[in-house]
Order: structure tokens, then C-alpha cells, then sequence
């Protein structure tokens, strides 16, 4: 071909193209026109293959649809929408979820005011029933000096009346004396029998206005309604082009930490917020933990990091986490520790670790008896004694050995490989000229109070905690602290205070549910009949506290709570106390939260008129509260110490006893401390106060 045709050929080619350009752009303002026809406003993408958003406005609602590229209308009336570079998911209301939530909304308010009339109705019968019952004692002790007085009148006239006839008579010699002396005891004993004292208080009773006790009224007690199983929020429809997972957790995207399990071929893995895999598809569970995501498959465990690094093989029946290494187990029963780049640092012994302490490595056999191997994997302590013999024996051993340099190539190995960890994640803020700060995700020590942790010997099997940390929320500012105050918390519940792993619940962000499900948990334990009445039980929150305006009442925020509407999506901290009180069991309470309607940072939580008093709330029964603060104050940070300036003098002050506190002595001083702090390094004031039951006699002197 010549030039000529050459140049004709481009010339229809261009003009081809602008024809179907023209086309093309013609079709789309077509349809465009069409359907802004019906709807307010109409947006055109070009992602997966062009699509139309759609938005309706009616009575200050708006609604949501979606048209394809033709125009054709796929989803319509949808009440939000999320777009992400996978997919578009459209949202909408389950009316029939939604009309069964609201009317176990409107039962639960019905219930609450029938409950607090049943309440107020059983106060007053038993204030009755009790100020009756003093009245018939004062009357029993009166009844009982008269009988005594007049058993004694009556006993004084049959003798003077007996002498007074056998005066006339002649004793009848020794023989008559006797006689004579029988007589006399029965005639004295006739006489006081011829009174009773039944007689007698049934008439001063009569007298009294005493002889039918109150009655109690009709008031039989009202069952809570039930809550619905889903709650009722949404439907979704999800525009795949393509979506490459079977399943994905989106809201945990948006709502949460940032990450999302994803499910595909029946086997779960990880994303974050941008869609990258850092988990791979090919676990059969994958759970929460510490900051870090235990994995298995085949029955088998690892741990990745939220980087998606392999911190141990999944290799191993179990993996736990204590002292920044990791215990795992084999399936043949044996354990040793594995650091976080998943070395191996002894070869595993042939039995379980039950506990690192200072200077050795606390293990057990199948039948729970106990020894010691050092860092290094030697026994040092044979596997065959009592726990509370295994102290002394290595103490023994240590006279022998230095301890501290047997453990010392192992404990390097430790520290140098969480230090190269820590390094990874503080290489871009080295990078940027900027100071790595611990992270408190992982329960990393900050201050002194999260370093040299005391470790008892002692074990309370009979105690049992439960620990909440809410630091992330739905519809609230963030508390910064919450998570290292927890952690750190049940690490001293642990070591300190010789409570076992397995009787602790501990909870990061817990929702509603989760809350009532681990005080739900205290009622079980309390009324199992192996612990109860013989168990005590310790309930820590950090996180935010919110008061309900209409009655005064405290709340515990879950994560998916709303201030808002604290009544309905709050844990009323009234329910607590009664599950607590009806144990009857030594509770401890404690409240890193405030419940003035701020936040810790000072901002306010809700739409509250200004500081909110609570007036309700008071335990019952045989449990102690320590509030951080007092009903009009703000909880505050300890910006310092990174923790709660509550939280962290509880810390130090079981750091300094190595657990071995009274009550009183502990509250006296988080109180003087905590006011000391607020003034002079915060600058507000914070008062911790105390409250305990009506049963709770004497709670200065429990110890912990």
C-alpha cells in the first residue's frame, strides 16, 4: 500500500472511533437523562464495567439504588452503601428484625418500671415486716421478765401459804421433815406451772397491736423479655466484579481494628482495610489474641503478626503467650518456649510448662505433679513433688549453681529476639526522625508498673476475675490506655495475686453481649456446687462510663454502645451489682471509668446538659466498688505512665506488696495518690471513691 492509502486507512479508523466514542457517550447521556427522571442525584462510575448511584431524598430521608451500565435498575431503596476497590455492598433495614428489636425495646423500659415497682413495693414490706419484727422481740423480752416476775410472785405465796398450813401440824420427825420438804417443791413447782408465757405474750402482743404480722402484697417478680438472637440491623446485597473471597467480614474492616477474616474453598484467612491478603486462605479457624492471630489447621497452631509474619510455625497442638516468648505444646505432650521468630530455644522436655518465673521454668506431669528446668531446658528439680515444694528445692539447687548465669544464654535469646522484633515495627518512625513508643496492643511494658511484675507461689483456685478493656468504639472517641490497663491487670491477677489463667475472662472491646455473657459467667460459677459459696470474684473495667440523664443511672459503653442512647445499648452497672449481690460471695469491683457524661480527655460523650450526677448505682450484698472518681469528675489518663492514673496506682500499689494488701490500706492509697497526681502533674481534680453492700462488714480488712 502507498502512503496515500495509508493515511486514508487512519482517517477511518479515527473516524470510527469518534463515531463510537459519540455513540457510546450518547447512550450514557441517555440513560443519564432517564433516570434522573426518578432520582435526585445520579452518579456514573466506570469501575466494574460502569454502574450508576442512584439517591432519592423524601422527608429529609435518603435512599440508595444502583443501575448498571444499561440502565437497568439492580438494587433499589437501600439505606447506605460502601463502595471498595472488590465490591459495592448495599445495605438495608430488616424492617421485621428491626419492628421485633424496638419492641423488645419498649418490653425492656415496661420491664425495667415494673421491676423497679416490684423493687420499691418488696423495700417497703420488708422495711414492715422488719420494723414488726423489732417491735415482737422488744415485746418477747418484756413477756419474759413478766413471767419470770410473776413465776417467782407465785412461787413466794404457795410457800408462804404451804408454811402457813403446817404450822399447825406436827413435823412427824425426820421422816416428816422430808416429806414436809417434797411438799413444799411441789406445791412451789405447781404454782409456776399454773402460769405460761405463751399466755402472757400472746396477750401483750394483743396488747400491742402485734399479733398478725404484715402481709406481704401481690407482687410477684417480672421475667426480662428476650432479647432477639441478631439483634436487627442489616440485609446487605453485594456487588461482586469479582469479589474473591466466598466470605468477608466487612464491617470488622470499617468498624474495627482494621482487620477482616475472609473465607474461601472452606478455609479462613486475613485482610486489611486496603484488601491485602496478610493471612493466606488455609486455616480452619483463626483467632484474636495479645494483638497477634493464632491459626490452625489439621489441629495444629501458629501465630502470625498483624503484618502477616509467621511469628511461630504452625506446627505445634497449642501456643500460649507469657513474658514476650511463646509456650507450645506437641502432640505428644511435650513443651518448651519458642521466640518470635520462631526458634526453638531448647529441645522441648517431656512435660508441660506451667508457668515462667524469674530464675526457673515451672512444669507438670500427667499427674500433676511438679519440677523445674532452667532457659535452658535442664531439670533442676525432678518432676515428682508438691508445687509448694518446688520453691524450696530450687532454692536448694541455686546454692549448688548460679541460676542467673545457667538462665543467661537463654534469656539473651529472649530479649534479643523481641528486641528485633520491636525493631521491624520501629524502623519507619526511626526513618521519619521520630522516638518508637511500645505498643500497648501487645501488653509491652511502659512504665514501672509493667516491668518487674512480683510472682507469688501462692494460688487462688477459689478466685475467679473477669477483666474488660475497651479502647476501640463505634460511636465514641477512642480511650487510649484501655488495653495496657487491662493487660496489665490480669498479668498482676496472674502472678501477683496467684490467680489461674483458666479463671480469668479477659475481653478487648467487648460489646453488649460479651459483657453479659462474662458476668453471666460470675452466676454460673457462684452457683455451682462446687464453688458455692466458697469463691470470690474481681470485675475490672476500663473504658468509658456514661450516665443516663432520665435516672441517674451509671453504664458500662460496650463497644458497639451509643451514648445516645445509653438506656437501650449500655450495660447498666446495676445489673452487676445483682448478679454479684445474689452470689453472696466476696466481690471486688473496680472502675477505671467516670460517669459525669465526659470522656477521659475532658471532651463530652453525649448530649448531656453539663456534668451528669448519678444518684443510682449503689452495690448490694457483700461487694466492694472503687470508682476511679467521683460521680461529677473525669477519669484521667496518666499520659506519663501510659496508663489510667487510676489503674497505675492499683499497679504500683500490688507491685510494692507483692499483692499482700487489705482493701482498706490498697483504697486508702490509690485515693491519696491519685488526688495528689491530678492536681500537681494533671491539673483536675480526681477523687476515687468507695462503695460497698449493705453484707459487705468490715471490707477494710480482706486482702486480695
Amino acid at each position: 500500500m502507498n502512503t496515500k492509502s495509508w493515511m486514508l486507512l487512519i482517517f477511518f479508523l479515527f473516524a470510527s472511533l469518534l463515531q463510537l466514542v459519540a455513540e457510546t457517550s450518547s447512550e450514557q447521556q441517555v440513560v443519564e437523562r432517564a433516570l434522573r427522571l426518578q432520582y435526585a442525584d445520579v452518579q456514573y462510575h466506570p469501575t466494574f464495567g460502569g454502574w450508576y448511584l442512584l439517591t432519592t431524598r423524601h422527608k429529609g430521608q435518603v435512599s440508595y439504588a444502583m443501575a448498571d451500565a444499561a440502565g437497568h435498575i439492580v438494587v433499589t431503596g437501600a439505606t447506605d452503601y460502601k463502595r471498595h476497590d472488590a465490591y459495592i455492598r448495599f445495605c438495608f433495614v430488616d424492617h421485621e428484625k428491626k419492628r421485633l428489636h424496638e419492641q423488645w425495646q419498649k418490653q425492656w423500659k415496661e420491664y425495667e418500671v415494673a421491676y423497679a415497682n416490684y423493687c420499691k413495693v418488696k423495700d417497703e414490706y420488708e422495711q414492715r415486716l422488719n420494723a414488726y419484727n423489732i417491735q415482737v422481740e422488744a415485746v418477747k423480752l418484756q413477756a419474759n421478765e413478766r413471767y419470770k416476775r410473776e413465776v417467782v410472785e407465785a412461787q413466794r405465796k404457795a410457800q408462804a401459804e404451804y408454811q402457813r398450813q403446817s404450822s399447825n401440824q406436827d413435823s412427824g420427825g425426820l421422816l416428816g421433815g422430808v416429806v414436809k420438804a417434797i411438799a413444799s417443791a411441789v406445791v412451789k413447782t405447781n404454782a409456776s406451772n399454773n402460769i405460761s408465757y405463751e399466755v402472757i405474750l400472746s396477750q401483750m402482743l394483743d396488747d400491742a397491736g402485734l399479733l398478725v404480722p404484715p402481709t406481704q402484697p401481690y407482687n410477684p417478680q417480672p421475667s426480662p423479655p428476650q432479647e432477639p438472637h441478631s439483634g436487627y440491623e442489616w440485609k446487605c446485597f453485594t456487588y461482586q466484579q469479582p469479589c474473591p473471597y466466598n466470605e468477608i467480614d466487612y464491617e470488622a474492616i470499617a468498624t474495627s481494628d482494621g482487620f477482616a477474616d475472609v473465607k474461601r474453598g472452606g478455609r479462613y484467612g486475613l485482610v486489611n482495610a486496603q484488601l491485602e491478603e496478610l493471612i493466606p486462605c488455609k486455616y480452619d479457624e483463626i483467632r484474636r489474641e495479645a494483638g497477634y492471630f493464632w491459626c490452625k489447621r489439621n489441629d495444629s497452631w501458629g501465630v502470625y503478626s498483624d503484618k502477616g509474619e509467621v511469628l511461630v510455625p504452625v506446627a505445634y497442638d497449642s501456643v500460649g503467650l507469657s513474658s514476650n516468648v511463646f509456650i507450645a505444646t506437641l502432640s505428644n505432650g511435650s513443651s518448651g518456649l519458642v521466640t518470635f521468630s520462631g526458634q526453638e530455644l531448647f529441645p522441648f522436655v517431656a512435660y508441660q510448662i506451667v508457668e515462667l518465673l524469674p530464675d526457673f521454668i515451672l512444669v507438670r506431669d500427667a499427674l500433676s505433679r511438679y519440677g523445674a528446668i532452667n532457659y535452658q531446658g535442664k531439670l533442676i528439680v525432678p518432676v515428682k513433688n508438691k508445687r509448694e515444694h518446688v520453691d524450696k528445692k530450687v532454692a536448694a539447687y541455686a546454692k549448688k549453681v548460679n541460676l542467673t548465669d545457667e538462665n543467661q544464654l537463654a534469656r539473651e535469646s529472649i530479649k534479643h529476639a523481641h528486641n528485633a522484633y520491636l525493631q521491624r515495627d520501629a524502623q519507619p518512625l526511626l526513618a521519619q526522625g521520630k522516638q518508637p513508643i511500645a505498643n500497648e496492643k501487645r501488653g509491652i511494658a511502659h512504665s514501672d508498673v509493667d516491668i518487674q511484675i512480683p510472682v507469688t507461689s501462692k494460688k487462688q483456685e477459689n478466685t475467679f476475675a473477669v477483666i474488660i478493656a475497651n479502647k476501640n468504639y463505634d460511636e465514641a472517641p477512642n480511650v487510649d490506655y484501655a488495653f495496657n490497663d487491662g493487660y496489665m491487670f490480669k498479668e498482676y491477677c496472674i502472678k501477683t495475686l496467684g490467680i489461674p489463667s483458666s479463671n480469668i475472662r479477659y475481653k478487648e472491646d467487648a460489646t453488649f453481649n460479651n459483657i453479659r455473657e462474662a458476668v453471666n459467667w460470675i452466676r454460673d460459677i457462684a452457683t455451682n456446687k462446687i464453688y458455692k459459696g466458697n469463691s470470690k470474684f474481681i470485675f475490672y473495667y476500663s473504658g468509658h462510663g456514661v450516665p443516663d440523664e432520665l435516672t441517674r443511672s451509671m453504664y458500662l459503653l460496650p463497644k458497639d454502645g451509643v451514648a445516645m442512647n445509653i438506656a437501650a445499648t449500655g450495660y447498666n452497672v446495676n445489673d452487676l451489682y445483682q448478679v454479684l449481690s445474689e452470689t453472696s460471695s466476696e466481690s471486688l469491683v473496680l472502675l477505671d471509668a467516670c460517669f459525669s457524661g465526659f470522656t477521659k480527655s475532658g471532651a463530652a460523650l453525649a448530649s448531656t446538659k453539663g456534668v451528669v450526677k448519678v444518684t443510682s448505682g449503689a452495690p448490694k450484698g457483700n461487694t466492694v466498688v472503687f470508682s476511679a472518681s467521683s460521680s461529677n469528675e473525669v477519669a484521667h489518663q496518666y499520659e506519663e505512665k501510659s496508663h489510667g492514673l487510676f489503674t497505675y496506682y492499683l499497679l504500683k500499689k500490688l507491685q510494692e506488696t507483692k499483692g499482700d494488701v487489705s482493701l482498706g490500706d490498697l483504697f486508702a492509697y490509690i485515693e491519696k495518690e491519685v488526688v495528689r497526681t491530678s492536681v500537681t502533674v494533671i491539673r483536675k481534680s480526681q477523687t476515687p471513691s468507695v462503695a460497698a453492700g449493705n453484707t459487705a462488714l468490715e471490707w477494710q480488712g480482706r486482702h486480695l
